[in-house]
């Protein structure tokens, strides 16, 4: 029922069966790449090097690959309605959800298509998996392969290798403790754009709409009419929440779309000085007490008895010759 939609069973509990599908899928996946298993079963799904026919080559399974996939995901959803609920609004959507992102992974196109997850996965990352099948095991977010270390960054076809690092010597690698240079200025500025952990802000709206949508096309095809308007308040907590989520990932895409100047140690704030920036400090407070060019010429010794300081001998100056 309508009434019966909340924040926890509705969109929360959409995140959470998804994040469940990759962390039970995860380890499944893994074992289907071992040598004692993939010749016999997954394979076959690893034939196109390349996918590009969409549901052909996604569908392109054992049947057991099929059974067990379909199994975790009822599991997930099965997990989440225990936890918080699961409205079947959110189900739906849901199920149509782990649908398409399996049919988009095997695309030619780089739709960029993801989920409002924390470090979605992406139609290109799932490309890196059938050209290297020793990575980016997970399908709808990549925080397992991160863990693990399994992830592995998108790179086009025709892109060449990176070039591999020159070999050092031993005493090559030795840094000089007098050494003046900052570690940090070598390094890159980080890239521009979306951070990876960070979903687009279109991906929590139009989940957020599709989960609205779906919650009341089945209270109109349960009642056989449309509710009075004031029942659509259930859903102003969770468009609250979503919004104010959709617009910190909007906020952070903002900020991490400008370059970023990095400055250089000098210029930086609350550094520790160096040796070099401390032997400058004390030159420049040590001055002369004579103008430059100009020396003193103290006249008495230890041969002349004064006996107070008023009485004492007032150095005087002269100009070199």
């Amino acid at each position: 029922r309508l009434q019966q939609f909340s924040l926890t069973n509705g969109p929360i509990a959409f995140m959470l069966t998804m994040i469940l599908n990759d962390v039970i899928y995860y380890p499944v996946h893994c074992v289907a790449h071992k040598r004692a298993f993939y010749p016999f079963c997954h394979k076959q799904h690893h034939r196109q090097f390349v996918p590009f026919r969409g549901y052909q080559d996604a569908a392109n399974q054992h049947p057991f690959e099929q059974i067990y996939g379909f199994s975790i995901f009822l599991a997930s959803c099965h997990v989440s309605a225990r936890l918080t609920g699961f409205h079947a609004g959110a189900a739906w959507v849901a199920f149509f959800a782990w649908a398409i992102l399996n049919i988009a992974n095997h695309l030619p196109f780089d739709s960029g298509v993801h989920l409002p997850l924390p470090y979605p996965a992406y139609p290109h990352d799932h490309q890196m998996h059938h050209r290297f099948p020793q990575c980016n095991y997970s399908t709808l977010t990549s925080m397992c392969d991160r863990m693990f270390g399994t992830f592995r960054a998108f790179r086009a076809l025709d892109e060449p290798e990176p070039p591999e690092p020159p070999q050092l010597m031993w005493w090559e690698n030795l840094k000089d403790p007098a050494d003046m240079e900052d570690e940090n200025d070598d390094k890159e500025p980080p890239p521009i754009g979306r951070p990876d952990f960070c979903p687009s802000h279109w991906s929590v709206l139009w989940v957020t709409i599709c989960i609205f949508l779906s919650t009341c096309i089945i209270e109109w095809v349960r009642i056989g009419e449309f509710p009075d308007w004031h029942v659509y308040s259930i859903f102003a907590k969770a468009f609250i929440v979503m919004f104010n989520c959709g617009l910190l990932c909007y906020a952070v895409e903002s900020a991490c779309a400008q370059p970023v100047d990095v400055k250089d140690r000098s210029e930086r704030l609350y550094t520790k000085p160096t040796m070099q920036q401390r032997e400058e400090r004390e030159n420049k407070n040590l001055q002369e007490a004579v103008p430059r060019g100009l020396h003193k010429r103290f006249v008495g010794g230890k041969t002349v008895f004064r006996p107070s300081l008023k009485q004492a001998i007032e150095s005087q100056s002269y100009k070199r010759e």
